[in-house]
């Protein structure tokens, strides 16, 4: 779901030994200007993201037949649903496309400086990723709390309201249910209390933990031999697609991401990149029952829509790194500054929609302009209180280097000895 990244220091060892310290967890210029710029531009491509996914949740409330993950016809009432369904446009609130646009840079931004991290760097920063993930995770999940405890008491009429919001509105959530399922559901599938889901975004936690611990193995392997690096992480990846394809898919994802930045790729053609773009948002917009998209159906079924929207992450990414203009074009201050609130947005966009739909249900109604404006208020309130959610951003980055730097104190006292 999500990514959300985590840059550190350089490690220096033994008695030159500086801890890490905190900083923004984003694409930090800590590297020469031509890749800062690179990184720049990748964290507008994630603040996009991150309105897909929202836009993407707020068609299966409002708007069902825009996905029609149900496979039947769509009624002759409901057209211009039908035309967006049908058509190529798709990707502009495509969420699946968004998380795994999420996991190739996850997998970019983690793997970069490679030989000037140690292989003890990488072993610790294993077990402090955790941390970094789980903190703003079961933020989330208390946050949802709060909300389904305010509206537990009102009334529930929510006009226009499609079914797919039902599982998420717990008639008796409880603290312990939210918090173990931030803690440690989201990282597993599944709750671990109460059988609820406190927040349906967060199954990308657990592709994001593996994804980063793939990565650090192969940084390590990397510095004896690159390309054992690279069948290592493959076949590691491929294997996984018996028990579960969507994480092996993600692991793809990080692999390619692994490539780029590891290999340090700067071949740049404005062409070449553009292309690329096209094609990803293309299969980006892919439905399995999409007109658009029936000469791809023919051949992969209902696969269609998991493999296309895999694709589709690795050829945005790539196609804004390969081309200049766009990495400059994506360099807009807002956009970048809408990056920074990118994991935030993604986190909370959830109990913000269920709370804008409750704080307007007295007059909201059933109509499309109705909807349309409840969805327009949670997208501004989502921006709003992304701002305020940094804080808590910022703390899971500074506690998980307080742990690392910890370890390495005790470990350094030890050798001391």
């Amino acid at each position: 779901m999500c990514e959300w990244v985590t840059d550190c220091k350089i490690l220096k060892k033994c008695y030159h030994f500086k801890p890490l310290v905190h900083h923004r967890d984003s694409f930090v210029n800590t590297l020469p200007s031509q890749k800062a710029a690179k990184l720049k531009c990748l964290d507008s491509v994630r603040g996009i993201a991150s309105l897909a996914v929202v836009l993407s949740h707020l068609s299966l409330i409002y708007f069902i037949y825009l996905h029609n993950f149900s496979g039947g016809a769509i009624p002759d009432a409901y057209p211009v649903q039908k035309y967006l369904h049908d058509s190529f446009l798709g990707f502009f609130y495509s969420g699946s496309s968004a998380v795994f646009v999420f996991f190739v840079m996850s997998g970019i931004v983690l793997s970069r400086g490679i030989e000037k991290k140690s292989d003890e760097y990488y072993l610790i920063t294993s077990f402090t990723r955790y941390f970094r993930l789980a903190i703003p995770a079961t933020f989330s999940c208390l946050l949802m709390l709060l909300v389904l405890l305010f509206i537990s008491e009102g009334t529930r009429e929510f006009p226009g309201v499609s079914a797919w919001l039902d599982p998420f509105l717990i008639s008796d959530p409880s603290l312990i249910g939210a918090f173990t399922y931030g803690a440690l559901g989201s990282f597993i599938g599944g709750s671990v209390w109460d059988g609820y889901i406190y927040n349906p975004v967060l199954w990308t936690m657990k592709i994001e933990l593996i994804g980063s611990l793939f990565i650090y193995m192969a940084c390590i392997v990397y510095k004896r031999s690159k390309w054992q690096s690279l069948s290592l992480f493959l076949l590691a990846s491929l294997a996984i697609v018996p028990f579960s394809i969507p994480i092996a898919l993600g692991m793809i994802c990080f692999f390619f991401g692994f490539v780029y930045s590891a290999f340090n790729i700067t071949y740049k053609n404005n062409y070449v990149g553009l292309v690329l773009l096209i094609i990803g948002l293309y299969f980006a917009g892919v439905h399995n029952d999409s007109v658009s998209y029936s000469w791809v159906t023919k051949f992969l079924g209902y696969r269609s829509y998991m493999f296309l929207n895999f694709l589709s992450g690795i050829f945005i990414v790539y196609g804004v790194l390969t081309s200049h203009s766009l990495s400059r074009m994506l360099e807009n201050k807002g956009l970048v500054y809408l990056g920074k609130l990118s994991f935030p947005i993604y986190i909370i966009h959830i109990p913000v929609i269920i709370l804008t739909i409750y704080l307007t249900q007295g007059f909201a109604t059933a109509t499309v302009a109705s909807m349309l404006s409840v969805s327009a208020i949670a997208i501004a309130a989502t921006l709003l209180l992304a701002r305020f959610v940094v804080p808590v951003d910022d703390f899971s980055i500074s506690f998980s280097k307080r742990v690392y730097n910890k370890i390495i104190g005790l470990r350094m006292v030890r050798r001391t000895e």
